[in-house]
């Protein structure tokens, strides 16, 4: 008699929220390419929602956005430095001209610029 290791369990999504709560709204992320952001888009997408990532580096959100849409998400990649105020109203604006809305944005993208120290009293 051979020992055999059950195999285990496929792993079950579990969300407290319904998986439709959000159907039929558009999200947008900034920082959506990597790390929270790309978390924060796919529960969005799970939930029902389009989702628009963003990132200063448009090859980031482009693989993040092939990623989520082979989960069977919803998601389109934008470039955006929300450093720069006129683009950030340019991305919004097209966002919605696109869909006709915008119900959630995600502020989730750093925008550090390199100045010197500033010297205090």
């Amino acid at each position: 008699m051979s020992s055999t290791t059950p195999e285990p369990a496929p792993t079950q999504r579990s969300s407290i929220f319904a998986p439709d709560l959000l159907a039929g709204q558009v999200a947008f992320v900034t920082g959506g390419g990597t790390g929270i952001g790309l978390a924060i888009a796919r529960e969005l997408g799970r939930l029902g929602c389009t989702t628009i990532i963003a990132s200063r580096k448009l090859e980031n959100v482009e693989k993040a956005a092939a990623d989520l849409a082979a989960e069977g998400l919803r998601c389109e990649p934008m470039a955006l430095d929300i450093r720069n105020p006129e683009r950030v109203s340019e991305v919004i604006a097209a966002i919605v001209a696109k869909h006709g809305r915008l119900d959630i944005l995600v502020n989730n993208a750093g925008g550090s610029s390199h100045r010197p120290p500033r010297r205090s009293a």
